[in-house]
């Protein structure tokens, strides 16, 4: 076969259909014009996922990238942790985030599975280099004004299907990665 005869990149369907940008509040009811405020999270009242980013995890292929210096247990990792638990974990799972956090992280992960504590990769942003909160799902992109995953108890929102940029935060996650402490 010839290089003329193979299919041009217009010709490639993606593996899975990529959705328009959308925004999602989070924190705010369909309708409703002021925030449905939730007490902070904490071990006995961890909070509720962002639903749509919850329903991308459970639905992953390769991988679940989470890039937030503040990303903790109760309000980030809990919320989610019933979709990394409830069938093998088959796809990789990396965090970059703040020192504090990952001791928190870590804890929680005692506590409820010591199976998936073994599975994530972490690492720690020793200083502040990125300001917003990213995660990166398979290759839907996924920015946070709070918290990844949006369990943050306070009116904030979350965009999603930033197909086109997504290379371009695998390559500062990967450099970001690669400069973070173990």
């Amino acid at each position: 076969m010839s290089l003329s005869q193979l299919p041009s990149v217009n010709d490639l369907v993606p593996l899975k259909p990529h959705p328009a940008p959308t925004l999602h509040w989070i924190n705010l009811p369909p309708g409703a014009t002021w925030p449905k405020l939730r007490e902070s999270a904490s071990p006995d009242s961890p909070t509720e996922p962002l639903e749509e980013f919850e329903t991308a995890v459970w639905e992953a292929e390769r991988r679940l990238w989470v890039l937030d210096l503040h990303f903790d247990f109760w309000c980030g990792l809990a919320p989610i942790i019933d979709a990394l638990t409830a069938t093998p974990l088959h796809f990789q799972v990396r965090i970059l985030s703040g020192r504090k956090e990952r001791e928190e992280i870590c804890r929680g992960l005692q506590e409820r599975s010591s199976e998936l504590e073994r599975k994530i990769e972490f690492r720690i942003l020793e200083r502040d280099v990125v300001h917003d909160r990213f995660a990166l799902v398979d290759d839907d992109l996924w920015h946070f004004g709070s918290t990844v995953g949006g369990g943050h108890h306070l009116l904030s929102a979350a965009s999603r299907g930033w197909y086109e940029r997504g290379f371009e935060l695998q390559q500062v996650f990967d450099n970001v990665w690669k400069r973070a402490s173990r």
